[in-house]
């Protein structure tokens, strides 16, 4: 990329650090450590705009509410070429304030989802491809060890934390954290 056409960019731009401008078929990403540009090859055309989905406080309202986002992630567009509704995905790992190993005891299936956890309680459990469950009575160890009964009577076993340990930072507090020890 030429000397002009670079300094057009981080002129425009404010030289944002590590700031991806979608480009046609490509990225154009600026690097301000280096002071360079590239050029990198994007697996299908950009043909919708994507939304990023911020940190956010959720409302756990048994009828309605909305989910805690705890980390930030870029919500996928819904491909017509399947039955699911992608853009309804909520990434494990990104919603809750933790990530657990969760039995369902009536399927018997194993999963690893996120979960609300408040007091010793999971007050919700979010699914990989849209919505949640509300729990009415449950408790949880310090472990991520427990077991629960979501509001349509469903049994749940909680079989530890994924990673091992409680994280309860959102990504807004570990930002503010890290300034903190600064």
């Amino acid at each position: 990329m030429s000397g002009s056409k670079k300094n057009g960019i981080k002129n425009m731009l404010g030289a944002l650090p590590g700031l991806t401008i979608l480009v046609g078929l490509g990225c154009l990403v600026y690097d301000e450590a280096t002071e360079r540009s590239s050029k990198t090859a994007v697996a299908k055309p950009v043909t919708e705009l994507q939304s990023i989905v911020r940190v956010q406080q959720g409302n756990l309202a048994m009828s309605g509410g909305s989910p805690t986002v705890r980390k930030s992630f870029v919500q996928q567009p819904d491909d017509p070429l399947t039955t699911n509704d992608e853009s309804n995905d909520q990434p494990v790992g990104h919603f809750g304030t933790a990530t657990l190993s969760v039995h369902s005891v009536e399927s018997g299936n194993t999963y690893t989802l996120d979960a609300e956890i408040s007091g010793g309680e999971v007050e919700r459990i979010y699914f990989p491809k849209g919505g949640w469950v509300d729990l009415v009575e449950s408790e949880i160890d310090s472990t991520g060890n427990g077991s629960g009964t979501d509001e349509q009577g469903r049994h749940w076993d909680f079989e530890g934390f994924d990673g091992g340990t409680l994280s309860m930072n959102t990504e807004e507090e570990s930002d503010e954290s890290e300034e903190a020890e600064e």
